[in-house]
């Protein structure tokens, strides 16, 4: 599982490099994974490595609530400069076991670029989809464990 890890945070810190050398506003979302209702010293190595460039959590609330837990693990990170011109909100969707989250941010411009992009796609193929339907994977240690933290274990 280290493993995985330090490959995560490798790749995170090759497109926030990229990003910061383009100059683009962005923020990040998702499932990271990052208990921010409970504060842990020091702080896991993914919420470290974002606030090394200015990203903080902007919700403190629970985003995914269980019998015997209450987690705040789907995470919004914006510019530290963009926390006093945002606000953000739950909303409960009844569509998954996690919670949605609003996020308002005031002031923002966009632009369009007019610049050709590459687009990345999935190689869906018949080979593809039966080695995915031929996995055998349980959701037995997801549901049974009340830390989201184990992950960094």
């Amino acid at each position: 599982m280290q493993e995985i890890l330090i490959n995560f945070l490798r790749l995170l810190d090759d497109a926030l490099k990229h990003l910061y050398k383009q100059k683009a506003e962005f923020l990040i979302c998702g499932v990271i994974n990052i208990a921010s209702l409970t504060e842990s010293t020091p702080p896991p190595p993914p919420q470290k490595k974002l606030a090394s460039y200015n990203l903080l959590h902007t919700g403190n609330f629970a985003t995914r609530i269980q019998k015997n837990s209450r987690t705040a693990i789907d995470n919004i990170f914006v510019d530290n400069s963009r926390l006093n011109l945002s606000s953000i909100s739950p909303k409960i969707n009844g569509l998954s076991d996690h919670g949605a989250q609003i996020l308002t941010i005031k002031n923002i411009y966009a632009t369009i670029n007019t610049f050709p992009h590459k687009q990345r796609t999935r190689l869906i193929s018949r080979k593809i989809v039966m080695n995915f339907q031929a996995q055998n994977e349980t959701w037995e240690s997801v549901c049974k464990d009340n830390d989201s933290n184990l992950i960094f274990n």
